[in-house]
């Protein structure tokens, strides 16, 4: 089976973690190999305009001590929104505002370059964040994709990024930049949420990612905590402490039928062959071949030892991934 490229997810460096125990944070990252480090210009989380850039500025001071060759950085540019967090004409996804958030980013992280630059959502109103069923936008036009690929060349051209990256973005969208990528030839990266309780991606972008070679990277595999066996399902809900019962609006996607009904599939699995939800959960994601890197997200030392406890038993656990697929998902659900 490959191996999968871990990173870690910096959303809540200034926020839930402080400057202190983000610097410990991130050494027992690097003291355990993993060296890519995925960020964007709205974190910490949960966002706020006062604190916006928090989390790439503490990282920037962290990275400056380190040998930056041996480190990659995704960040991200926010996608269209009416936030007014990023100062003038910053709410839609043109050439200037791209090409300001890749300078901002570049001086708040203390690099000459970024490793991947994100699009973290479309300048669309479509189908991401539990959208589904797409109807035509409120507001028909929005900012070409020629415009917006045009900035992210100029920044390859110039040295300031390596590679380009699409979130939270659909097969349409995802279409129409690889036609625009075609001459030009910069690599592009896909990150979306992805678990054992998440598998959207498999519908339609899986086809396109493995058809077009494309590096893909997942984030949430744990399913906000869900997955991590800490919580507890009673009465339609998740009863626990962490993210699912502190921020129920932004979790408020993982309230659901059907999501109820695979958390207990996935227990009852687990239970019956003496596995923990958390490693099966790893070892699941672990086994999709199309994924190449696996974002990873700690809001503590202790969580992330866990974490990558739970790693080290990855590699035998896969030969079950199956069989829990089809218990989770059975044919009549």
């Amino acid at each position: 089976m490959a191996s999968k490229t871990l990173w870690y997810g910096c959303q809540l460096l200034g926020s839930q973690i402080n400057k202190r125990t983000s610097s410990d944070i991130l050494d027992l990252c690097l003291d355990n190999n993993v060296l890519h480090f995925d960020l964007a210009e709205r974190y910490p989380f949960p966002e706020q305009k006062e604190t916006v850039g928090e989390s790439e500025k503490i990282f920037g001071t962290w990275v400056k001590r380190k040998e930056r060759e041996k480190i990659h950085i995704g960040t991200k540019v926010t996608g269209r929104n009416s936030e007014g967090w990023f100062g003038e004409d910053a709410e839609r996804l043109t050439y200037n505002r791209i090409r300001t958030a890749v300078q901002t980013s570049l001086k708040r992280l203390n690099t000459d370059y970024i490793d991947i630059f994100f699009l973290h959502w479309p300048d669309r109103f479509t189908n991401n964040f539990g959208r589904f069923y797409y109807e035509p936008e409120p507001d028909p036009t929005f900012i070409t994709f020629e415009e917006q690929f045009s900035a992210l060349a100029t920044a390859y051209e110039k040295g300031e990024i390596k590679a380009i990256g699409l979130a939270n973005e659909t097969p349409w969208g995802l279409m129409r930049f690889l036609e625009l990528n075609r001459t030009v030839g910069i690599k592009l990266y896909i990150q979306e949420p992805y678990s054992l309780l998440n598998r959207n991606v498999d519908i339609a972008l899986k086809e396109i990612i493995i058809r077009e070679q494309l590096a893909f990277q997942v984030h949430s595999i744990f399913a906000g905590g869900l997955l991590t066996g800490k919580y507890k399902l009673e009465n339609n809900d998740f009863a626990g402490i962490g993210r699912l019962s502190t921020f129920k609006h932004q979790t408020r996607k993982l309230r659901q039928k059907d999501i109820f009904q695979r958390y207990k599939l996935a227990s009852e699995f687990c239970r019956e062959n003496n596995v923990s939800l958390m490693e099966m959960a790893f070892a699941y994601v672990y086994s999709k071949k199309y994924i190449g890197d696996i974002i990873l997200g700690a809001s503590t030392i202790e969580q992330l030892q866990n974490i990558f406890g739970a790693y080290s038993r990855t590699h035998f656990l896969t030969n079950l991934t199956k069989d829990l697929e089809e218990k989770v998902y059975p044919t009549n659900i």
